[in-house]
């Protein structure tokens, strides 16, 4: 075993050091509740890393140290220290035993230990998550948490068969790997940036250092130049030392015509600088007045663009107030002829009234007849009905007197009886053998009070279902009568509709737009939008009612359908109409019509197509929709229409309203039927009370007499000479009794048959109130069918009246809003008057500003052109100086090498022998080249030395260093491209090997579930389903328990629950063993055969160590060992142990 004790000190209600060894296979841990079994679960979870709270039942980290009690101190800290047996060496530490502890202060500071060593908390972590006690702890199962397997989602399950299988390692693995993939990519990125910076920078130090070697080359070209200049130079001071005096002469005469020169140049360049000035001051000035210029005429064209706009928008609007005009015009005619018909309209409604009125009074009267019948046929009921209870009172009057005395009579005759056998008997056999019998009529008492019971919750049972069949009927009646009522208005908006229909037809055109919504296949979307962007138009459930209300909405006729809740997708909404059209040929109104012209229905690609089409089908469509907006009508829908109507009102309509009435009637007989059923089973449940009642005094009474028997044979020898007394008074007693009842049992059966009678009489008299009653219901129903006539067609006259008032409010807006209108419209012509000369103003003045611009920046041009002159002139005249100055310069530095030649020609031939290169100097070969020849190619050499200049003589160093870094970045990038490929094959390794011990672990999991369930039932069937949509995505659970049907799992007893998960949990455990498992009172829903099976399941698992937390005796016995909390101490919990194979005494530890 690789647990072997528990030592904590200080945790929670554990004050003291408490140590348990538990180096069993089975421990088990015992004890009331409350009394502190969970804290030393608690304790082994928060050892074992455990960080949530909810888990560890604490609100914060310092609920866990000892809080002190009435008579103890809290504590300063609270420890906890698990030790495990490393033979194995399954921790990987090469020790014998491992210890694990955990401390934590009141300062909040906390410790981990391992080995007694100060750890983190990952160093724990990672040395338990090879053992099978990782972060999730799927081997601790808490209290409930048995059957939390079934509530987990597909998802969760294989998260947990996941967990199972080790595949955390490998996920963790993976993801480490993916993390290094990340930084080896971004390391890559890196790499190839410094490659693509350092490139470029190589390539400029590569031209720096180029220039640096051309620099080098020329210097030692110009020393090699110097060199042979010097021993030219030397030959020619031996030369040229007697022509010295002539040159120099000759320099200063040159020297004397270049300074001449110079100052010419020199006034001309002054000059001309002025004149630049001036120029420069004026075009700053044209310049600033051209950027003014400008701005003028950018904000005149920006008016004249805002004015031309407005404009526009004032002839738009002016054309829309007209065509408002003209529709207010047709809208206003077409308001007073729709008044016109509405006033004829309510008084031919004022007719039909005044027939309803008349039809209303006779049957009013007949009505009146009916019910005072009824009411005679209901007093004769109620006599007959009390007549009946009387008797029924008088019976149970009588049963209440007849019942104790019979009763009294049998006690006393069994007392009789009792005595005379205790004649024969031993005293003692005789008094148990009283108190026997009086405790079998006890128990006799006790099963009929209960039968009693029994009858009574039967009679509520069927009281409760017969008053909600009362209910069921009575809401159907009212459900009857609504519909009828809906039939008729149904009826009556049809009629509305046609009307307003043809209205429409002879007032309209025969092509207009869309304004509601009809299903039509690939075009519903266009239509769907054209109504929520152009119309928001309420629909209706009834097409009929919808008709109607497209109608009295927009002035157009269309069919509305509203789909239902949840009708999403073209193949619902196509299923939908479909309905739509089955319902409405049921529905009252126009029936078969209304589906014809939902399936008349077409669509065309433009309007010229419809026409087109409707010429051709002019009698085979109701309506033709095109895409482009238009919808073109059939004068043949209104005649059907109207026809169709006219027949369901004639025909079809009046039968269907009169089976509507009918059924009504019905219903409401039914419902009074019911409520006479109610009354006899409330009168019944009534008589079965009062047997309850009286069987409980009987009982009380027996257990009263039992308790005095009792006491009785206590004193028995006391009052053992009253025995006969009481006997002899018993049996008088037992006469008197005897007398007292026979005329009580005459009278109970005269009083028997007179009940029968009155019943019978009853039930006739019931029977003739029913039928007058169901008259009355026809006359009502008559009645109320003229009102509600009468009612319909007042307020149908009301209707149209508001509807007539409605129309001339209307025509007073309309006129109101024709006059406003044409106000807007005057002010809207005058403002676009304006305008346009507002506009005609602004051309004039930005065709003035941009010929203005035009001059202007003609005058500018010129001046940058002067400009220009002036600036190449003084650029020619800057060049000319600078040559005059340069042959100054070097007719001046001619001057003084001559002089200085003169002066120390002497000197120089001496210096020239000083020389240390003399010796090479006057060796070399004298040179081909004139000196001026070598003069000007060192003039060269210096020139381009001083166009390489500046030169970075460190380039060519650092250019080296470069390319050795970039041949550096270039490897690394090489090792760099080669970890990627060796993290990519990796990742897909790690996938492959996860998979491949999933699926080994997956086939161990579902084998030993199998096994598990079949011993746990004894038979059955239970296996593992996937789920799969290309992959795994969750696993299910399916079992078929003995004798019974397959079920879902939320369906089974809580016990079945706990057996199956218990059965899973055991496959669990079976595929990935752990050092240990801790099961917290897991069997609380256990009967005891189950929990026999549950410790059986237990006893099997060989080799595993299990700690259990239980109440349950069984489990208890399939335990090595028990550990029983006890809190003799309020807040202070004791441990005391016990094996259970040996007779080791129990030992207190605390």
């Amino acid at each position: 075993m690789y647990l072997k004790s528990l030592h904590i000190q200080g945790f929670k209600t554990f004050e003291q050091s408490t140590t348990l060894e538990l180096s069993y296979p089975v421990i088990a841990i015992v004890g009331p509740n409350g009394s502190g079994k969970s804290n030393l679960v608690d304790a082994l979870r928060w050892t074992l890393c455990e960080q949530n709270l909810r888990t560890l039942r604490a609100r914060s980290m310092l609920d866990l140290i000892f809080a002190g009690s009435a008579t103890r101190h809290p504590v300063s800290y609270a420890e906890a220290e698990v030790v495990f047996n490393n033979e194995g060496n399954v921790f990987g530490t090469g020790t014998d035993k491992v210890t694990v502890a955990r401390r934590i202060f009141r300062s909040k500071e906390s410790d981990f230990l391992i080995d007694g060593t100060n750890v983190q908390l990952r160093d724990v972590e990672e040395l338990l998550t090879s053992t099978g006690l990782g972060f999730r702890h799927y081997p601790f199962i808490g209290q409930g948490e048995m059957s939390r397997i079934f509530t987990m989602k597909p998802e969760e399950r294989k998260g947990l068969f996941e967990e199972v299988a080790g595949i955390a390692e490998y996920k963790q693995r993976k993801r480490d790997t993916l993390v290094k993939l990340e930084e080896t990519r971004g390391n890559i990125a890196r790499v190839e940036d410094l490659l693509a910076e350092l490139n470029g920078s190589y390539a400029h130090l590569g031209v720096q250092a180029a220039a640096a070697r051309e620099y080098i080359a020329y210097q030692s070209r110009l020393r090699n130049l110097e060199m042979d200049i010097a021993h030219a130079r030397y030959l020619s001071v031996l030369r040229e030392q007697d022509r010295a005096t002539a040159r120099l002469a000759e320099a200063q005469d040159k020297m004397a015509e270049v300074i001449t020169s110079l100052n010419g140049r020199q006034a001309a360049h002054d000059d001309l600088q002025t004149a630049q000035r001036k120029l420069s001051a004026s075009l700053r000035e044209k310049a600033s007045a051209l950027s003014e210029a400008r701005e003028d005429a950018y904000r005149l064209e920006k008016e004249l663009v805002s004015v031309r706009e407005k404009a526009k928008y004032l002839a738009a609007e002016e054309s829309r107030l007209v065509r408002q005009e003209q529709d207010w015009d047709a809208s206003r005619l077409q308001t007073t002829k729709l008044a016109g018909e509405t006033g004829s309209s309510i008084d031919q409604l004022r007719g039909e009234e005044s027939q309803a009125g008349a039809e209303l009074a006779g049957e009013q009267s007949t009505y009146d007849e009916v019910i005072q019948s009824v009411e005679q046929r209901r007093k004769s009921l109620a006599q007959a009905q009390g007549q009946v209870l009387q008797l029924e009172t008088e019976v149970r009057q009588l049963f209440s007197r007849f019942n104790p005395l019979q009763f009294e009579l049998d006690e006393k005759r069994k007392t009789v009886e009792l005595s005379g056998q205790a004649t024969d008997a031993p005293e003692p056999e005789t008094a148990a053998e009283q108190v026997k019998v009086a405790r079998e009529q006890a128990d006799a008492l006790e099963k009929t009070l209960e039968e009693r019971r029994g009858q009574s919750e039967g009679a509520s049972g069927e009281l409760t279902m017969l008053e909600q069949q009362q209910a069921a009927l009575a809401a159907d009646s009212r459900d009857r009568a609504i519909a009828a009522e809906s039939y008729r208005k149904s009826l009556q908006n049809a009629a509305a509709f046609v009307a307003s229909l043809e209205q429409q037809i002879r007032n309209g055109s025969t092509a207009r737009r869309v304004l509601d919504v009809v299903d039509l296949g690939e075009r519903r979307l266009l239509l769907l939008q054209l109504l929520r962007e152009e119309l928001a138009l309420e629909l209706s459930d009834d097409p009929c009612d919808a008709l109607a209300l497209a109608v009295r909405r927009s002035g157009q006729a269309a069919i509305g359908i509203r789909y239902a809740p949840g009708v999403e997708t073209a193949d619902q909404k196509d299923v939908a109409t479909s309905s739509v059209a089955a319902t409405a040929t049921s529905l009252a109104g126009a029936p078969a019509l209304v589906g014809e012209l939902l399936c008349r229905l077409f669509v065309a690609a433009s309007l010229e197509q419809g026409l087109v089409f409707a010429r051709e089908h002019r009698h085979d469509f109701y309506k033709v929709y095109c895409e482009d907006g238009f919808v073109i009508d059939s004068a043949f829908a209104v005649r059907a229409l109207r026809g169709s109507i006219e027949r369901s009102f004639a025909g079809k309509g009046s039968a269907e309203l009169s089976r509507l009435e009918a059924d009504a009637a019905e219903a409401l007989r039914l419902t009074t039927d019911q409520a006479q059923t109610v009354m006899l089973a409330r009168q019944k449940r009534s008589v079965v009370l009062s047997g309850i009642q009286q069987a409980e005094r009987d009982l009380k009474e027996v257990q009263a007499r039992l308790q005095a028997m009792v006491v009785e044979e206590e004193r028995r020898l006391a009052v053992e000479h009253e025995r006969a007394s009481r006997l002899d008074a018993a049996r008088s007693r037992i006469v008197e009794l005897e007398k007292d009842l026979a005329p009580l049992r005459e009278t109970l059966a005269e009083r028997r048959s007179s009940l029968a009678k009155a019943r019978d009489a009853q039930d006739g008299a019931d029977k003739a109130r029913q039928k007058a009653e169901a008259d009355l219901l026809a006359g009502k129903d008559r009645v109320q069918a003229l009102q509600i006539r009468r009612n319909s067609v007042s307020g149908r006259i009301q209707a149209l009246l508001e509807k007539k008032l409605a129309y001339e409010d209307q025509l007073a807006s309309l006129a109101t809003e024709i006059k406003a209108s044409q106000d807007g419209l005057v002010r809207v012509r005058a403002e676009r008057v304006a305008l346009e000369q507002r506009i005609s103003l602004l051309d004039a003045q930005f065709k003035e500003k941009s010929n203005g611009l035009a001059a202007f920046q003609a005058g500018i041009d010129q001046l940058e052109l002067d400009k220009r002159h002036k600036d190449e002139q003084m650029a020619v005249l800057a060049a000319e100086m600078e040559g005059v100055k340069a042959s100054r310069t070097r007719l001046e530095g001619r001057v003084r090498e001559l002089e200085v030649l003169l002066a120390e020609g002497k000197g120089k031939l001496e210096q020239f022998t000083a020389r240390d290169d003399f010796a090479q100097l006057t060796g070399r070969m004298e040179p081909e080249a004139s000196l001026e020849h070598m003069q000007s190619e060192m003039d060269e050499v210096r020139r381009n030395m001083t166009n390489l200049e500046p030169v970075n003589m460190a380039s060519i160093r650092e250019s080296e260093e470069l390319a050795a870094r970039v041949a550096h970045l270039q490897a690394q990038d090489d090792d760099l491209s080669q970890s990627r490929t060796k993290l990519l094959a990796l990742i897909d390794d790690l996938d492959r090997r996860a998979s491949t011990l999933f699926e080994e672990t997956f086939v161990v999991i579902e084998k030993a579930f199998q096994e598990n369930f079949v011993k746990m039932f004894d038979g059955g069937e239970a296996r593992l389903v996937r789920q799969e949509n290309g992959e795994l995505t969750g696993i299910d659970i399916d079992v078929i328990l003995p004798g019974k049907r397959r079920q879902p799992l939320e369906l089974l007893s809580g016990g079945e629950k706990v057996l199956t998960a218990a059965a899973l949990q055991f496959a669990l455990f079976k595929a990935r063993p752990s050092l240990f498992y801790l099961l917290d009172e897991v069997d609380n829903a256990l009967d005891e055969n189950n929990v026999h099976r549950f410790a059986r399941l237990l006893r099997e698992q060989e080799g595993s160590q299990f700690l259990v937390v239980t109440h349950n005796r069984e489990t208890m016995l399939a335990a090595d060992v028990l550990y029983g909390v006890t809190m003799q101490e309020t807040g202070v919990s004791k441990v005391v142990s016990l094996r259970l194979d040996s007779d080791e005494v129990p030992a207190d530890q605390s």
